[in-house]
């Protein structure tokens, strides 16, 4: 995105006469503000084409088909949601467009990139360091002490462990002290530059004891009220850290850049913003876990993406065998295509006498029990019950595609299908206990199911006690709540946590939210967990707060000229204007910014 401000025209037009470098005339074309409007444009285009697509389509499979890839294939019927277009629900898209079905564009990635790209060529093109020597040196020096506190964030916010005070270097009463001197020592601050400067004009006095002011207000609040709850605190306490990431980074701005500082930061926000996302595309990952009370698991499940899971017991020991979610779809997609040996998926380098082979593959479907004419199985759930496929689970809810599919068993030698089973989730993840597919052969027996991906650990999590806790007078959860023992399979060392919601767990580089309570029909109760490993989660706090600062920074020092510019015009219109019309033009504005910032300061105090 680019940024111009009257004096880059100033310049130009003395530069018209004379011939630009070839390096510097690419960086004006590719920084122009056209080239920023276009991708935004385009940015905006596979915006509305992912909304209108989670009507067909679930979240997930959207962003990573828009939003997470370098070219996205657009289809031509995600812009007729089902619900606007009923007309066209059963209307064969591939079957009547062929080729013009769908269309490449830039995915998200690459406009991202782009973006980026702009953004650095409009500040090569149009922003200087306007520094000299010692200058020079001193700014340098101080942005690259602020990029490092900003790695150090980063890296020390995935080495925390705990809930309470696990994320906090200081504890809750520490972080809200250190608040408030914080803010007595800024309004001390505003005081004194606003008397103690003589260089002030009237107006700029006045904006500085207006703010100074206001934070009295919003410190005398806080202090009769008391500190905010835990929750808070903790997310406090991460804009306090990144506070203190964006004050040096905008003193090393100050001294490379000069007036331009505050824009240069606010570009430095939005870089940091679009590396955060870009961080999270190609690390970041969520899995749940689901625990009955009572039970231990070192297992998460990756709900994106389903896999085969193949079984046998040697003694007091399982080995399983997992065939990936690719796999079977590319099976599937040979053998519809006609290509039976291509279809089979070989399983030789596992030590298995046999293959497999995907016939139908059902992204969602139900079901029923069979009737005659129905091709049914040998063996298994198949023998009496077929699946009716139904549309894929879209973005508007949270449920899951409940996932089937016919594979046969395939003889190594021959190539021909010995059995022919039906795998299902209603047969897996749809119940408390799994019920395997079943196949004997040579004497030893092999159990199929279809289930989610599972993601070991190495650590167990055993659930000691889970509750929910309701409104009075209604079943409206007010919070979920467990306590779990973690055990570190390497060390044996067990420690106990309390994890609830708003209140997360930070483990080994990843973070344990409470998702939801589950009563279970046998009495028992259960809980699912959400895990998420997300290395940069600080970059999104960091990246707003710089972004704020530059705002602030930019917003001053245009206010400030503004002011030093019309400071005599002002005088003059004060000598003319009844006093009180002035009066009230000045404090009715203070009074009701005063009592907006006491408002917003009391919702934010709100449990």
């Amino acid at each position: 995105m680019s940024t111009a401000v009257p004096q880059d025209f100033i310049e130009a037009t003395q530069k018209s006469h004379s011939v630009e470098h070839p390096v510097k005339q690419v960086l004006a074309v590719a920084g122009s503000l056209k080239v920023t409007c276009a991708l935004f444009v385009m940015g905006m285009f596979i915006v509305l084409v992912g909304s209108l697509a989670q009507s067909r389509r679930d979240v997930w499979q959207v962003v990573n088909q828009y939003f997470r890839v370098y070219v996205a294939k657009v289809e031509i019927r995600d812009f007729f949601p089902p619900s606007m277009f009923p007309q066209l629900l059963d209307f064969d898209w591939n079957g009547q467009l062929g080729m013009f079905a769908s269309f490449p564009f830039p995915g998200g990635w690459l406009i991202g990139w782009l973006l980026l790209g702009n953004l650095m060529a409009a500040h090569g093109a149009r922003i200087r360091i306007q520094s000299r020597g010692m200058s020079t040196l001193l700014g340098l020096l101080t942005m690259a002490i602020g990029f490092m506190l900003m790695a150090l964030i980063v890296v020390t916010g995935n080495q925390q462990t705990g809930v309470e005070q696990g994320n906090t270097l200081l504890s809750s009463s520490q972080i809200w002290s250190l608040l408030l001197l914080v803010m007595v020592i800024t309004v001390i601050g505003l005081t004194a530059t606003a008397y103690l400067s003589g260089t002030k004009t009237r107006a700029e006095k006045f904006v500085l004891l207006g703010i100074a002011g206001i934070i009295s207000a919003l410190l005398v609040y806080f202090a009769v009220s008391g500190s905010v709850n835990l929750s808070s605190m903790r997310i406090l306490w991460q804009l306090m850290k990144a506070c203190i990431c964006s004050v040096v980074l905008l003193i090393g701005c100050q001294l490379l850049f000069k007036k331009r500082c505050g824009i240069v930061v606010i570009h430095l926000g939005v870089m940091i913003l679009m590396v955060s996302e870009l961080v999270v595309g190609l690390y970041g990952h969520e899995s749940l876990m689901f625990i009955i009370e009572g039970d231990s698991v070192n297992f998460a499940k990756d709900v994106r993406e389903i896999e085969l899971a193949i079984v046998t017991s040697d003694g007091d020991q399982d080995s399983v065998v997992v065939v990936p979610e690719a796999l079977l779809l590319q099976s599937e997609s040979a053998a519809q295509a006609g290509q039976s040996e291509s279809a089979v998926i070989s399983l030789a380098e596992h030590h298995m006498p046999f293959d497999l082979r995907v016939t139908e593959f059902y992204r969602n479907c139900q079901l029923r029990s069979s009737e005659p004419g129905d091709t049914l199985t040998s063996i298994g759930m198949g023998a009496f019950a077929v699946p009716v496929e139904l549309d894929p689970v879209d973005g508007m809810n949270d449920e899951t595609d409940q996932s089937a599919a016919y594979i046969e068993i395939v003889d190594r030698q021959s190539r021909e299908p010995i059995e022919t089973i039906l795998t299902s989730f209603n047969a897996s993840e749809s119940r408390p206990f799994i019920l395997p597919e079943r196949v004997t052969l040579d004497n030893k027996t092999w159990d199929l199911s279809l289930r989610f991906h599972r993601n070991y650990r190495p650590y167990d999590v055993k659930l000691l006690d889970v509750r929910r806790d309701t409104y009075v007078g209604s079943a409206t959860p007010r919070n979920f709540e467990s306590k779990v023992l973690i055990t570190d399979n390497e060390t044996g060392k067990a420690e106990e946590f309390t994890l609830w919601m708003n209140n997360p767990l930070r483990y080994k580089g990843e973070t344990f939210y409470q998702s939801g309570y589950h009563p279970l029909p046998t009495g028992n109760e259960a809980t699912t967990l959400q895990l998420v490993r997300n290395s940069g989660w600080m970059l999104p706090y960091i990246g707003c707060v710089v972004v704020a600062f530059g705002m602030f920074a930019q917003f001053w020092q245009t206010l400030r000229r503004f002011l030093v510019r019309t400071s005599a015009k002002n005088s003059a219109d004060l000598a003319v204007t009844p006093q009180t019309r002035q009066t009230g033009a000045v404090w009715i504005p203070v009074a009701v910014a005063v009592l907006c910032v006491i408002w917003l300061g009391g919702l934010s105090k709100t449990q």
